[in-house]
């Protein structure tokens, strides 16, 4: 019986090899789907690349008409567009978060220069479910892509990241506690948390109410990050009368807006390279309808006459509901 399959074989093999036209098949068959796979591995193998990404056409919108602000024309459409012509893309940063507790997020980045290394941070004191996010994070990246774990500078296993993930926990609630102590015994005035959508400001109450209670602290900072409102920052302009900051209002857009004025954290002086001083601090009024500025008055006039309909955000920002044109106005109007 074997003798027989065997003398079918070699006489199938026969007949194909003098049979150039079934040969040609064979081989098409044999070669084909090689090739498919081939083109398909090397179509799909870094679809994120830049090499992939950078021939992609990408058409960009700029519906922005401009101003003419102190005599300048500003259009900051024209300005986006410039900025996003200049990005080359060689490295970039993301910052995640998860939208069911949004905390102060974790970044991700990477650089061309280290194509196999990525770079994972997470600031303390966060929340208790934005610290397990990191750490969910770090598992996945290691165990999909195969890689090492360095943590401060040291190679370290993933079952021993994952064993310190309780002391890591226990190390953010000390840092909270901390940090709301030395608020509480006038150490600090306050504490910036820099987070997801913008920064939030703890203040004595806050500080009194989270010192022990890292779940009340994850609960205040997803409300805190959830809030639908315009995040107000100042620019700088160097005038006659030294550095001033401008922070601009429009009608009807709630807003986030500080007691006291300040450089933001990264602001520097262009001429000296070091941080930026600020004389003083005016708040403008645009009218986004009308396309045009109102006219401006002092930082501490505006917080007189705002905060009486405002309520407090966190503990060195108050927020209001979106001003009317008519109400502008009369800001303006009264401060003259």
């Amino acid at each position: 019986m074997i003798k027989n399959v065997w003398t079918i074989y070699k006489e199938d093999l026969k007949r194909i090899f003098t049979n150039y036209a079934a040969l040609i098949v064979i081989l098409a068959l044999c070669i084909l789907p090689s090739l498919y796979a081939w083109f398909n591995i090397k179509a799909s193998w870094d679809p994120y690349g830049q090499e992939a990404t950078s021939q992609i056409k990408i058409g960009v919108i700029n519906n922005d008409k401009g101003t003419e602000f102190n005599g300048k024309l500003i259009n900051i459409g024209d300005q986006v567009v410039d900025q996003l012509k200049e990005n080359d893309l060689s490295s970039d940063e993301i910052i995640l978060y998860h939208s069911d507790h949004i905390s102060r997020g974790f970044s991700i980045e990477w650089t061309p220069e280290k194509k196999d290394y990525v770079d994972l941070r997470a600031l303390s004191p966060d929340s208790r479910e934005g610290l397990s996010d990191f750490f969910a994070a770090i598992q996945r990246i290691a165990s999909y892509w195969k890689c090492e774990i360095e943590m401060d500078g040291n190679i370290t296993a993933l079952s021993e990241l994952v064993s310190l993930i309780p002391d890591m926990q226990a190390f953010n609630e000390t840092v909270l506690e901390s940090v709301c102590g030395d608020i509480l015994s006038g150490k600090k005035e306050f504490l910036t948390l820099y987070s997801v959508m913008f920064p939030v400001v703890l203040g004595v109450p806050e500080a009194e109410k989270f010192r022990h209670d890292v779940d009340a602290f994850g609960r205040w900072l997803h409300e805190k990050q959830s809030v639908d409102a315009y995040y107000a920052r100042p620019q700088f302009f160097r005038t006659e009368v030294g550095v001033v900051g401008r922070y601009v209002v429009t009608e009807d857009c709630r807003t986030i807006f500080p007691l006291k004025g300040q450089v933001p954290l990264g602001i520097s002086d262009p001429e000296t390279g070091k941080g930026l001083k600020c004389d003083r601090y005016e708040v403008y009024f645009y009218s986004i309808s009308q396309e045009k500025m109102l006219g401006y008055v002092p930082f501490e006039t505006f917080i007189e006459i705002i905060k009486e309909q405002a309520e407090r955000f966190d503990g060195a920002n108050i927020i209001f509901e979106g001003l009317s044109m008519e109400a502008l106005q009369k800001i303006v109007e009264t401060a003259v």
